[in-house]
Protein backbone atom coordinates (compact mmCIF):
# COMPACT_ATOMS: atom_id res chain seq x y z
CA UNK A 1 0.00 0.00 0.00
CA UNK A 2 3.22 2.24 1.00
CA UNK A 3 3.96 1.79 -2.83
CA UNK A 4 0.64 2.72 -3.97
CA UNK A 5 0.68 6.09 -2.05
CA UNK A 6 4.07 6.84 -2.69
CA UNK A 7 3.09 6.48 -7.13
CA UNK A 8 -0.13 8.42 -5.88
CA UNK A 9 1.60 11.11 -4.18
CA UNK A 10 3.99 11.42 -7.08
CA UNK A 11 1.27 11.51 -9.80
CA UNK A 12 -0.70 13.48 -7.83
CA UNK A 13 2.06 15.96 -7.31
CA UNK A 14 3.08 16.19 -10.57
CA UNK A 15 -0.10 15.71 -12.30
CA UNK A 16 -2.78 18.54 -13.03
CA UNK A 17 -0.88 19.68 -16.01
CA UNK A 18 1.94 20.15 -13.61
CA UNK A 19 -0.25 22.88 -11.71
CA UNK A 20 1.43 22.49 -8.16
CA UNK A 21 4.74 23.84 -9.59
CA UNK A 22 2.76 27.45 -9.88
CA UNK A 23 0.39 26.78 -6.72
CA UNK A 24 0.38 24.93 -3.76
CA UNK A 25 -3.31 24.38 -2.44
CA UNK A 26 -2.61 22.94 0.93
CA UNK A 27 -0.94 26.32 1.91
CA UNK A 28 -3.48 28.31 0.25
CA UNK A 29 -6.11 26.69 2.72
CA UNK A 30 -3.88 27.12 5.00
CA UNK A 31 -3.38 31.00 4.94
CA UNK A 32 -6.87 31.56 4.12
CA UNK A 33 -7.60 30.06 7.29
CA UNK A 34 -9.70 26.76 6.71
CA UNK A 35 -9.36 24.67 10.11
CA UNK A 36 -10.92 21.25 11.44
CA UNK A 37 -13.90 20.33 11.57
CA UNK A 38 -15.41 23.13 8.63
CA UNK A 39 -18.01 22.49 6.25
CA UNK A 40 -16.69 23.20 2.60
CA UNK A 41 -17.69 22.80 -1.02
CA UNK A 42 -15.38 22.84 -4.09
CA UNK A 43 -17.35 24.12 -7.03
CA UNK A 44 -15.54 23.03 -10.01
CA UNK A 45 -13.72 20.29 -8.31
CA UNK A 46 -12.47 19.27 -11.56
CA UNK A 47 -9.91 16.25 -10.50
CA UNK A 48 -9.75 17.43 -6.78
CA UNK A 49 -6.43 19.99 -6.84
CA UNK A 50 -8.39 21.34 -3.72
CA UNK A 51 -10.47 18.35 -2.62
CA UNK A 52 -7.69 16.00 -1.13
CA UNK A 53 -5.68 18.87 0.41
CA UNK A 54 -9.04 20.75 1.96
CA UNK A 55 -9.94 16.93 3.17
CA UNK A 56 -6.45 16.34 4.73
CA UNK A 57 -6.67 19.95 6.77
CA UNK A 58 -10.70 19.04 8.02
CA UNK A 59 -10.18 15.98 9.17
CA UNK A 60 -12.71 13.40 9.86
CA UNK A 61 -14.88 15.94 12.08
CA UNK A 62 -15.27 18.09 8.58
CA UNK A 63 -16.87 17.09 5.46
CA UNK A 64 -16.02 18.56 1.64
CA UNK A 65 -18.64 17.94 -1.37
CA UNK A 66 -16.32 18.10 -4.46
CA UNK A 67 -18.67 19.03 -7.30
CA UNK A 68 -18.05 19.12 -10.60
CA UNK A 69 -20.17 18.83 -14.06
CA UNK A 70 -18.01 15.90 -15.13
CA UNK A 71 -18.35 12.35 -13.75
CA UNK A 72 -15.06 11.54 -14.90
CA UNK A 73 -13.63 13.99 -12.84
CA UNK A 74 -15.83 13.02 -10.01
CA UNK A 75 -14.74 9.37 -10.57
CA UNK A 76 -10.93 10.45 -10.49
CA UNK A 77 -11.17 12.62 -7.29
CA UNK A 78 -13.14 9.62 -5.36
CA UNK A 79 -10.26 7.18 -6.54
CA UNK A 80 -7.84 9.16 -5.03
CA UNK A 81 -9.53 9.72 -1.80
CA UNK A 82 -9.92 5.89 -1.30
CA UNK A 83 -6.19 6.27 -1.55
CA UNK A 84 -5.46 8.08 0.85
CA UNK A 85 -8.24 7.11 2.87
CA UNK A 86 -10.57 10.07 2.97
CA UNK A 87 -13.73 9.06 4.11
CA UNK A 88 -15.15 13.30 4.66
CA UNK A 89 -16.02 13.62 1.18
CA UNK A 90 -19.38 14.02 -1.01
CA UNK A 91 -19.17 13.61 -4.21
CA UNK A 92 -22.11 15.69 -6.20
CA UNK A 93 -22.72 15.83 -9.78
CA UNK A 94 -24.40 19.11 -10.78
CA UNK A 95 -23.57 22.28 -13.08
CA UNK A 96 -22.98 25.23 -11.49
CA UNK A 97 -24.38 27.46 -14.56
CA UNK A 98 -27.96 26.26 -13.59
CA UNK A 99 -29.44 27.48 -10.31
CA UNK A 100 -29.93 24.44 -7.63
CA UNK A 101 -28.08 21.45 -9.39
CA UNK A 102 -26.05 21.07 -6.60
CA UNK A 103 -28.49 19.94 -4.22
CA UNK A 104 -26.51 21.66 -1.33
CA UNK A 105 -28.72 23.16 1.27
CA UNK A 106 -28.93 26.58 0.92
CA UNK A 107 -26.70 28.23 4.04
CA UNK A 108 -25.28 24.87 5.37
CA UNK A 109 -21.09 25.90 4.35
CA UNK A 110 -18.40 27.41 6.35
CA UNK A 111 -16.32 27.73 3.50
CA UNK A 112 -16.60 27.57 -0.59
CA UNK A 113 -13.57 27.55 -2.86
CA UNK A 114 -14.19 28.31 -6.57
CA UNK A 115 -10.91 27.84 -8.31
CA UNK A 116 -10.10 28.05 -12.37
CA UNK A 117 -13.99 28.15 -13.24
CA UNK A 118 -15.04 31.14 -14.13
CA UNK A 119 -12.69 31.18 -16.61
CA UNK A 120 -14.55 28.18 -18.49
CA UNK A 121 -18.20 29.43 -17.38
CA UNK A 122 -20.24 31.46 -19.44
CA UNK A 123 -22.27 32.69 -16.32
CA UNK A 124 -20.03 33.47 -14.13
CA UNK A 125 -22.80 35.42 -12.08
CA UNK A 126 -25.10 32.32 -11.49
CA UNK A 127 -21.86 30.86 -10.32
CA UNK A 128 -21.08 33.22 -7.50
CA UNK A 129 -24.80 33.51 -6.48
CA UNK A 130 -24.79 29.79 -6.03
CA UNK A 131 -21.54 29.96 -3.62
CA UNK A 132 -23.36 32.89 -1.68
CA UNK A 133 -26.72 30.89 -1.59
CA UNK A 134 -24.72 28.06 0.42
CA UNK A 135 -22.46 29.92 3.13
CA UNK A 136 -23.13 30.27 6.10
CA UNK A 137 -23.93 33.98 7.36
CA UNK A 138 -20.53 34.04 8.81
CA UNK A 139 -19.08 32.07 6.20
CA UNK A 140 -16.13 32.60 3.65
CA UNK A 141 -15.41 32.43 -0.10
CA UNK A 142 -12.17 31.87 -1.88
CA UNK A 143 -12.23 32.47 -5.12
CA UNK A 144 -8.73 32.22 -7.49
CA UNK A 145 -8.88 32.18 -11.26
CA UNK A 146 -6.45 33.50 -14.02
CA UNK A 147 -4.58 36.99 -13.96
CA UNK A 148 -5.42 38.78 -17.02
CA UNK A 149 -1.77 38.79 -18.29
CA UNK A 150 -0.44 36.79 -21.50
CA UNK A 151 0.98 33.47 -19.92
CA UNK A 152 2.75 29.85 -21.53
CA UNK A 153 -0.58 28.36 -20.82
CA UNK A 154 -3.93 28.81 -19.79
CA UNK A 155 -7.43 29.89 -21.21
CA UNK A 156 -7.39 31.85 -23.54
CA UNK A 157 -7.05 35.58 -22.70
CA UNK A 158 -10.50 36.37 -23.48
CA UNK A 159 -12.26 33.57 -21.77
CA UNK A 160 -10.46 34.98 -18.37
CA UNK A 161 -12.05 37.39 -15.28
CA UNK A 162 -9.68 40.14 -14.11
CA UNK A 163 -9.25 40.52 -10.87
CA UNK A 164 -10.60 43.78 -10.81
CA UNK A 165 -13.75 42.29 -12.15
CA UNK A 166 -13.92 39.90 -9.69
CA UNK A 167 -14.04 42.03 -7.24
CA UNK A 168 -16.42 44.28 -8.65
CA UNK A 169 -18.60 41.25 -9.92
CA UNK A 170 -18.79 39.59 -6.17
CA UNK A 171 -19.34 43.08 -4.70
CA UNK A 172 -22.40 43.50 -6.62
CA UNK A 173 -23.68 39.98 -5.32
CA UNK A 174 -23.16 41.09 -1.76
CA UNK A 175 -19.61 39.55 -1.37
CA UNK A 176 -16.95 41.97 1.09
CA UNK A 177 -13.19 41.33 0.39
CA UNK A 178 -11.47 39.90 3.25
CA UNK A 179 -7.76 39.63 2.07
CA UNK A 180 -6.44 38.55 -0.67
CA UNK A 181 -3.64 35.58 -0.81
CA UNK A 182 -0.87 34.41 -3.03
CA UNK A 183 -2.11 31.86 -5.16
CA UNK A 184 0.60 31.47 -7.52
CA UNK A 185 2.45 33.31 -10.45
CA UNK A 186 -0.10 33.13 -13.18
CA UNK A 187 -3.41 33.77 -10.60
CA UNK A 188 -5.24 35.92 -8.18
CA UNK A 189 -6.78 34.87 -4.70
CA UNK A 190 -9.28 36.43 -2.93
CA UNK A 191 -11.55 35.69 0.05
CA UNK A 192 -14.69 36.81 0.24
CA UNK A 193 -17.70 37.01 3.31
CA UNK A 194 -20.97 37.85 2.78
CA UNK A 195 -22.08 41.41 3.64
Amino acid sequence: MDDIKSTFSKSFIFGDKGKRRFMDPEKILNEVGLKIGKTVADLGCGTGFFVIPAAKILGPEGKIYAIDIQKLDLAEVEANARIFGFKNIEYLQGDLEKEGSTKIPDASLDFVIVSNVLSQTENDETVLLEAAKFLKPEGKFLLIDWEDTNTPFGPPREKRLSKDDALSLASSLGFSLEKETDAGMYHYGLVFSKN
